[in-house]
């Protein structure tokens, strides 16, 4: 079986952000991890947002911080994803990061791929592989470049773009290990 990754967007939840959050991580497809993405949000806010995920009845160590390294780092969250650009910046795991278990980044080249294994990467998100209204206008990148990444990587790759629980397979049949789901999920009933 696959791993599933929900990619929060609280703009996309309908009712109550926490309770969709708790259904993600208990349902019958849930997730098996939560990358809280919530990126319009300043530090504070983010790091009530975070606050909040925590109390909820889950599994801490599912959670994955979202580009705000000292917040994750003053909530013990142990796991973070950051755009390309910063985990550069940031030496990846073979600097700033190193006090992280896992530390993830998105990739959308082949250099960006190889960049960060370089780096320390612990694993990859790739895409965006379908047209996805997150991207809207921006041609996929589709199921080959994926095929690329991973067939590139040594560490786990995640599809990520217009992934639902029906083009998960070709995602996974094209190497990866898993797929990120974020409006699936985030309106999921």
């Amino acid at each position: 079986m696959y791993k599933k990754i929900c990619v929060t967007n609280r703009h996309l939840v309908n009712g109550d952000y926490f309770e969709q959050i708790r259904h993600i991580m208990t349902c019958n497809n849930k997730a098996d991890y939560l990358i809280v993405r919530e990126k319009d949000l300043s530090p504070l806010e983010y790091e009530d947002i975070l606050k909040g995920i925590i109390s909820l009845d889950i599994n801490r160590d599912c959670i994955i911080a979202h580009n705000f390294i000292d917040v994750a780092r003053n909530l013990n969250i142990n796991k973070i994803h950051l755009p390309f650009n910063k985990f550069i910046e940031n030496g990846g795991k073979k600097g700033n990061l190193r006090d992280f278990r896992a530390v993830g980044t998105s990739v959308h080249s082949l250099d960006d791929c190889m960049k960060a294994q370089e780096l320390g990467v612990d694993y990859l998100i790739a895409g965006h592989i379908f047209t996805t209204d997150c991207k809207k206008g921006l041609e996929p990148r589709g199921v080959s470049f994926l095929q690329e990444i991973c067939a590139n990587s040594t560490v786990a790759v995640f599809a990520i773009g217009g992934i639902d629980f029906n083009n998960a397979k070709e995602c996974i049949n094209a190497g990866a290990s898993g797929v990120c789901l974020m409006s699936t999920y985030m309106r999921l009933n």
